[in-house]
Protein backbone atom coordinates (compact mmCIF):
# COMPACT_ATOMS: atom_id res chain seq x y z
CA UNK A 1 0.00 0.00 0.00
CA UNK A 2 1.11 3.59 -0.67
CA UNK A 3 0.18 6.95 0.77
CA UNK A 4 0.14 8.09 4.36
CA UNK A 5 0.09 4.77 6.15
CA UNK A 6 3.08 3.26 4.40
CA UNK A 7 5.24 6.17 5.47
CA UNK A 8 4.22 5.78 9.10
CA UNK A 9 3.20 9.38 9.51
CA UNK A 10 0.53 8.84 12.12
CA UNK A 11 2.64 10.40 14.88
CA UNK A 12 3.97 13.09 12.58
CA UNK A 13 0.38 14.10 11.94
CA UNK A 14 0.12 15.36 15.50
CA UNK A 15 3.72 16.11 16.48
CA UNK A 16 4.76 18.90 14.19
CA UNK A 17 7.72 21.21 14.57
CA UNK A 18 7.24 24.87 15.22
CA UNK A 19 6.86 26.76 11.95
CA UNK A 20 7.69 30.42 11.36
CA UNK A 21 4.61 32.55 11.62
CA UNK A 22 3.36 33.36 8.10
CA UNK A 23 1.61 36.62 7.31
CA UNK A 24 -1.74 36.48 5.59
CA UNK A 25 -2.16 38.36 2.36
CA UNK A 26 -5.25 39.33 0.46
CA UNK A 27 -5.95 38.18 -3.07
CA UNK A 28 -4.47 41.43 -4.30
CA UNK A 29 -1.20 40.73 -2.49
CA UNK A 30 -1.72 43.48 0.09
CA UNK A 31 -1.89 42.73 3.80
CA UNK A 32 -5.39 41.50 4.57
CA UNK A 33 -7.66 42.93 7.24
CA UNK A 34 -7.84 39.70 9.17
CA UNK A 35 -7.41 38.60 12.78
CA UNK A 36 -3.81 38.34 13.87
CA UNK A 37 -3.60 34.56 13.68
CA UNK A 38 -5.07 31.77 11.56
CA UNK A 39 -4.19 28.11 10.81
CA UNK A 40 -1.77 26.92 8.16
CA UNK A 41 -3.28 24.56 5.64
CA UNK A 42 -1.31 21.36 6.03
CA UNK A 43 1.21 20.00 3.69
CA UNK A 44 1.65 19.93 -0.04
CA UNK A 45 -0.06 16.67 -0.81
CA UNK A 46 -0.10 16.37 2.95
CA UNK A 47 3.67 16.33 2.82
CA UNK A 48 4.14 18.17 6.08
CA UNK A 49 1.32 16.24 7.75
CA UNK A 50 -0.63 18.61 9.98
CA UNK A 51 1.36 21.76 10.47
CA UNK A 52 1.74 23.80 13.63
CA UNK A 53 -1.48 25.71 14.12
CA UNK A 54 0.32 28.12 16.42
CA UNK A 55 1.39 30.02 13.32
CA UNK A 56 -2.22 30.77 12.31
CA UNK A 57 -5.15 31.16 14.69
CA UNK A 58 -7.67 34.01 14.57
CA UNK A 59 -8.12 35.94 17.75
CA UNK A 60 -11.81 35.18 17.91
CA UNK A 61 -12.11 31.91 16.07
CA UNK A 62 -13.70 28.77 16.94
CA UNK A 63 -14.47 27.28 20.32
CA UNK A 64 -18.06 26.12 20.22
CA UNK A 65 -20.81 26.38 22.76
CA UNK A 66 -23.57 28.55 21.33
CA UNK A 67 -25.78 27.99 18.32
CA UNK A 68 -25.96 30.84 15.84
CA UNK A 69 -29.22 32.18 17.28
CA UNK A 70 -28.22 31.90 20.96
CA UNK A 71 -26.55 35.28 21.37
CA UNK A 72 -26.55 38.60 19.61
CA UNK A 73 -22.85 38.45 18.83
CA UNK A 74 -23.43 35.24 16.83
CA UNK A 75 -25.48 37.02 14.19
CA UNK A 76 -24.45 39.67 11.73
CA UNK A 77 -24.53 40.70 8.11
CA UNK A 78 -25.97 37.79 6.11
CA UNK A 79 -24.05 37.23 2.89
CA UNK A 80 -23.79 34.58 0.19
CA UNK A 81 -20.70 32.69 -0.90
CA UNK A 82 -21.01 34.43 -4.26
CA UNK A 83 -20.73 37.81 -2.51
CA UNK A 84 -17.56 36.63 -0.76
CA UNK A 85 -16.19 35.50 -4.12
CA UNK A 86 -17.07 38.79 -5.80
CA UNK A 87 -14.73 40.85 -3.62
CA UNK A 88 -17.59 43.02 -2.34
CA UNK A 89 -17.05 41.83 1.27
CA UNK A 90 -13.93 43.23 2.94
CA UNK A 91 -11.27 40.92 4.31
CA UNK A 92 -11.77 40.31 8.04
CA UNK A 93 -15.46 41.21 8.03
CA UNK A 94 -17.74 39.34 10.45
CA UNK A 95 -20.45 37.72 8.37
CA UNK A 96 -23.23 35.15 8.59
CA UNK A 97 -23.53 32.44 5.94
CA UNK A 98 -27.11 31.29 6.63
CA UNK A 99 -27.59 28.71 3.88
CA UNK A 100 -24.75 26.21 3.46
CA UNK A 101 -24.58 22.49 2.71
CA UNK A 102 -21.56 20.50 3.88
CA UNK A 103 -19.44 19.20 1.01
CA UNK A 104 -17.10 17.25 3.30
CA UNK A 105 -17.01 15.66 6.71
CA UNK A 106 -15.16 17.28 9.61
CA UNK A 107 -11.38 16.79 9.59
CA UNK A 108 -8.35 17.89 11.60
CA UNK A 109 -6.57 20.52 9.54
CA UNK A 110 -3.70 21.34 11.87
CA UNK A 111 -2.49 21.11 15.46
CA UNK A 112 0.12 23.04 17.43
CA UNK A 113 2.41 21.02 19.65
CA UNK A 114 3.66 24.22 21.26
CA UNK A 115 0.34 25.93 22.06
CA UNK A 116 -2.12 23.03 22.07
CA UNK A 117 -4.39 24.73 19.52
CA UNK A 118 -6.34 22.30 17.34
CA UNK A 119 -7.86 23.46 14.08
CA UNK A 120 -10.82 21.52 12.73
CA UNK A 121 -12.27 22.16 9.29
CA UNK A 122 -14.96 21.25 6.79
CA UNK A 123 -15.72 22.37 3.25
CA UNK A 124 -19.21 23.68 2.52
CA UNK A 125 -21.16 24.93 -0.48
CA UNK A 126 -23.88 27.51 -0.94
CA UNK A 127 -27.22 25.71 -0.87
CA UNK A 128 -28.46 25.01 -4.39
CA UNK A 129 -25.32 26.34 -6.10
CA UNK A 130 -23.05 24.13 -8.22
CA UNK A 131 -19.65 25.01 -9.64
CA UNK A 132 -18.28 28.55 -9.60
CA UNK A 133 -18.81 30.80 -6.56
CA UNK A 134 -20.16 27.96 -4.43
CA UNK A 135 -17.45 26.76 -2.00
CA UNK A 136 -16.00 27.91 1.32
CA UNK A 137 -13.69 26.36 3.92
CA UNK A 138 -15.03 26.50 7.50
CA UNK A 139 -12.39 26.64 10.27
CA UNK A 140 -12.87 26.18 14.02
CA UNK A 141 -10.37 26.14 16.89
CA UNK A 142 -10.36 24.12 20.09
CA UNK A 143 -7.80 23.66 22.85
CA UNK A 144 -5.80 20.44 22.94
CA UNK A 145 -6.36 18.03 25.81
CA UNK A 146 -2.86 16.58 25.54
CA UNK A 147 0.67 17.62 26.31
CA UNK A 148 2.12 20.67 24.62
CA UNK A 149 5.77 20.04 25.43
CA UNK A 150 8.19 19.34 22.61
CA UNK A 151 8.16 15.64 23.46
CA UNK A 152 4.37 15.43 23.71
CA UNK A 153 1.79 14.72 21.03
CA UNK A 154 -1.29 16.91 21.61
CA UNK A 155 -4.69 15.28 21.55
CA UNK A 156 -7.55 17.09 19.84
CA UNK A 157 -11.03 16.27 21.18
CA UNK A 158 -13.48 16.34 18.25
CA UNK A 159 -16.36 17.77 20.30
CA UNK A 160 -14.78 20.89 21.81
CA UNK A 161 -15.05 23.26 18.85
CA UNK A 162 -17.78 24.90 16.77
CA UNK A 163 -18.20 22.15 14.16
CA UNK A 164 -20.43 19.15 15.01
CA UNK A 165 -18.32 16.05 15.59
CA UNK A 166 -20.65 14.00 13.38
CA UNK A 167 -20.77 16.57 10.59
CA UNK A 168 -21.39 14.79 7.28
CA UNK A 169 -21.69 15.76 3.62
CA UNK A 170 -25.24 16.97 3.00
CA UNK A 171 -25.73 18.58 6.40
CA UNK A 172 -27.53 21.93 6.16
CA UNK A 173 -25.61 24.62 8.04
CA UNK A 174 -25.49 28.23 9.14
CA UNK A 175 -22.12 29.66 10.17
CA UNK A 176 -20.92 32.98 11.59
CA UNK A 177 -17.35 34.19 11.60
CA UNK A 178 -14.60 36.25 10.01
CA UNK A 179 -14.11 36.04 6.26
CA UNK A 180 -10.71 35.96 4.60
CA UNK A 181 -8.90 34.76 1.51
CA UNK A 182 -5.73 33.04 2.64
CA UNK A 183 -2.59 31.43 1.33
CA UNK A 184 0.56 30.59 3.35
CA UNK A 185 3.16 33.32 3.09
CA UNK A 186 5.64 30.81 1.67
CA UNK A 187 3.40 30.14 -1.33
CA UNK A 188 4.46 33.08 -3.46
CA UNK A 189 2.28 33.56 -6.52
CA UNK A 190 -0.39 31.11 -5.38
CA UNK A 191 -4.02 32.23 -5.41
CA UNK A 192 -5.66 32.14 -1.96
CA UNK A 193 -8.47 29.93 -0.68
CA UNK A 194 -11.74 31.33 0.66
CA UNK A 195 -12.20 30.72 4.40
CA UNK A 196 -14.65 31.51 7.19
CA UNK A 197 -13.00 31.53 10.62
CA UNK A 198 -15.82 30.58 12.99
CA UNK A 199 -16.24 33.15 15.76
CA UNK A 200 -15.52 32.01 19.31
CA UNK A 201 -18.65 30.93 21.16
CA UNK A 202 -20.70 30.61 17.97
CA UNK A 203 -21.27 26.96 17.14
CA UNK A 204 -22.06 26.11 13.54
CA UNK A 205 -25.82 25.58 13.49
CA UNK A 206 -27.01 22.38 11.76
CA UNK A 207 -30.60 22.78 10.62
CA UNK A 208 -31.07 19.46 8.85
CA UNK A 209 -29.51 16.67 6.83
CA UNK A 210 -29.74 15.88 3.15
CA UNK A 211 -27.79 15.01 0.03
CA UNK A 212 -24.25 16.31 -0.55
CA UNK A 213 -23.84 19.13 -3.06
CA UNK A 214 -23.64 18.04 -6.68
CA UNK A 215 -20.24 18.15 -8.36
CA UNK A 216 -19.59 20.28 -11.41
CA UNK A 217 -18.02 18.21 -14.18
CA UNK A 218 -14.99 20.05 -15.54
CA UNK A 219 -12.72 19.48 -18.51
CA UNK A 220 -9.05 18.49 -18.24
CA UNK A 221 -8.19 21.86 -19.77
CA UNK A 222 -9.95 23.75 -16.97
CA UNK A 223 -8.41 21.38 -14.43
CA UNK A 224 -4.95 22.26 -15.76
CA UNK A 225 -5.62 25.98 -15.31
CA UNK A 226 -6.81 25.39 -11.76
CA UNK A 227 -3.73 23.29 -10.99
CA UNK A 228 -1.43 26.14 -12.06
CA UNK A 229 -2.71 27.99 -9.00
CA UNK A 230 -1.82 31.49 -10.18
CA UNK A 231 -5.04 32.79 -11.77
CA UNK A 232 -6.54 34.63 -8.81
CA UNK A 233 -9.88 35.39 -10.47
CA UNK A 234 -10.32 31.80 -11.64
CA UNK A 235 -9.38 30.30 -8.28
CA UNK A 236 -11.57 32.79 -6.42
CA UNK A 237 -14.50 31.50 -8.43
CA UNK A 238 -13.73 27.78 -7.98
CA UNK A 239 -12.25 27.79 -4.45
CA UNK A 240 -13.83 25.01 -2.39
CA UNK A 241 -16.26 23.97 -5.11
CA UNK A 242 -17.21 20.32 -5.63
CA UNK A 243 -15.81 19.22 -8.98
CA UNK A 244 -15.58 16.01 -10.98
CA UNK A 245 -13.29 14.66 -13.69
CA UNK A 246 -13.98 11.63 -15.85
CA UNK A 247 -11.98 8.96 -17.70
CA UNK A 248 -8.66 9.32 -15.90
CA UNK A 249 -5.58 7.10 -16.03
CA UNK A 250 -3.31 7.15 -12.99
CA UNK A 251 0.38 7.69 -13.60
CA UNK A 252 2.90 5.18 -12.34
CA UNK A 253 4.69 5.89 -9.08
CA UNK A 254 8.47 5.46 -9.36
CA UNK A 255 9.70 2.35 -7.63
CA UNK A 256 6.22 1.14 -6.72
CA UNK A 257 3.43 -1.05 -8.06
CA UNK A 258 0.91 1.32 -6.44
CA UNK A 259 -0.82 4.13 -8.32
CA UNK A 260 -0.92 6.21 -5.13
CA UNK A 261 2.21 8.15 -4.27
CA UNK A 262 3.54 9.43 -0.95
CA UNK A 263 1.02 11.24 1.27
CA UNK A 264 -1.96 9.84 -0.63
CA UNK A 265 -1.39 11.77 -3.87
CA UNK A 266 -2.45 10.36 -7.22
CA UNK A 267 -1.50 11.98 -10.54
CA UNK A 268 -3.18 11.44 -13.89
CA UNK A 269 -2.17 11.33 -17.54
CA UNK A 270 -5.03 13.59 -18.65
CA UNK A 271 -4.53 16.57 -16.31
CA UNK A 272 -2.03 18.30 -14.07
CA UNK A 273 -4.64 18.54 -11.30
CA UNK A 274 -3.59 15.84 -8.83
CA UNK A 275 -5.91 14.01 -6.46
CA UNK A 276 -5.08 14.39 -2.74
CA UNK A 277 -6.59 12.41 0.14
CA UNK A 278 -5.91 14.64 3.14
CA UNK A 279 -9.55 14.94 4.26
CA UNK A 280 -10.35 11.22 4.63
CA UNK A 281 -7.00 10.61 6.30
CA UNK A 282 -7.63 13.36 8.89
CA UNK A 283 -11.37 12.81 9.43
CA UNK A 284 -13.03 11.03 12.36
CA UNK A 285 -13.77 7.75 10.59
CA UNK A 286 -12.18 4.53 11.80
CA UNK A 287 -9.96 5.16 14.80
CA UNK A 288 -9.88 8.92 14.16
CA UNK A 289 -7.66 11.51 12.51
CA UNK A 290 -4.42 10.05 11.21
CA UNK A 291 -5.20 6.50 12.29
CA UNK A 292 -3.59 3.57 10.51
CA UNK A 293 -5.49 1.76 7.79
CA UNK A 294 -6.91 4.92 6.20
CA UNK A 295 -4.44 5.27 3.33
CA UNK A 296 -5.72 5.34 -0.23
CA UNK A 297 -4.48 2.34 -2.22
CA UNK A 298 -4.78 1.44 -5.90
CA UNK A 299 -2.47 -0.82 -7.88
CA UNK A 300 -0.98 0.44 -11.14
CA UNK A 301 -2.34 0.56 -13.80
CA UNK A 302 -5.59 2.14 -12.65
CA UNK A 303 -8.35 3.73 -14.72
CA UNK A 304 -11.12 5.85 -13.18
CA UNK A 305 -14.44 6.48 -14.85
CA UNK A 306 -15.01 9.25 -12.32
CA UNK A 307 -13.09 11.12 -9.62
CA UNK A 308 -14.77 13.86 -7.60
CA UNK A 309 -14.05 15.99 -4.55
CA UNK A 310 -13.48 19.64 -3.64
CA UNK A 311 -10.99 22.10 -5.08
CA UNK A 312 -8.63 22.64 -2.15
CA UNK A 313 -5.41 24.53 -1.45
CA UNK A 314 -3.23 21.86 0.18
CA UNK A 315 -0.46 24.09 1.48
CA UNK A 316 0.90 25.50 -1.84
CA UNK A 317 -0.85 23.06 -4.20
CA UNK A 318 -4.33 23.48 -5.61
CA UNK A 319 -5.69 19.95 -5.84
CA UNK A 320 -8.75 17.77 -6.26
CA UNK A 321 -9.28 16.82 -2.61
CA UNK A 322 -11.08 13.56 -2.05
CA UNK A 323 -13.83 13.70 0.60
CA UNK A 324 -15.32 10.18 0.73
CA UNK A 325 -13.02 7.58 -0.84
CA UNK A 326 -15.79 5.05 -1.33
CA UNK A 327 -18.23 7.51 -2.88
CA UNK A 328 -16.01 9.90 -4.81
CA UNK A 329 -14.13 7.38 -6.95
CA UNK A 330 -15.30 4.92 -9.55
CA UNK A 331 -14.07 2.25 -9.22
CA UNK A 332 -13.83 2.32 -5.45
CA UNK A 333 -10.74 1.46 -3.50
CA UNK A 334 -10.49 -2.29 -2.76
CA UNK A 335 -10.76 -1.39 0.94
CA UNK A 336 -14.33 -0.19 0.39
CA UNK A 337 -15.75 -3.62 -0.41
CA UNK A 338 -18.98 -3.60 -2.39
CA UNK A 339 -20.70 -0.57 -0.87
CA UNK A 340 -19.92 3.14 -0.61
CA UNK A 341 -18.92 4.57 2.71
Amino acid sequence: MGGWGVLGLGLALFACSEAPRPSATSSSGAPAEVPSESPDSAGEGGASALRDAGSRSPAEAGQGGLAAADAGFCTGQAVTVAELASGSVRQGASVLLPALVASSQKFLLSVSKSTGACWWAAVAAAAGVVGENSGVLLLSKSASAGATAVSGAPECPPDQDALPADLAPGDQLAAFGNFQDYQPAACHGRAPMRELLIKAGCAVNRTGRGEPPAAARITPELADRLAQGSDTALLRAWSGARIELTELDALAVDGSTNAVGPYGVMSFAQTKLALHSKIPYADLSGAGAGASGKSLSFSYPAHFARASGVLFLDYCTWSLELCEPCADLSPQSPACGSSAR
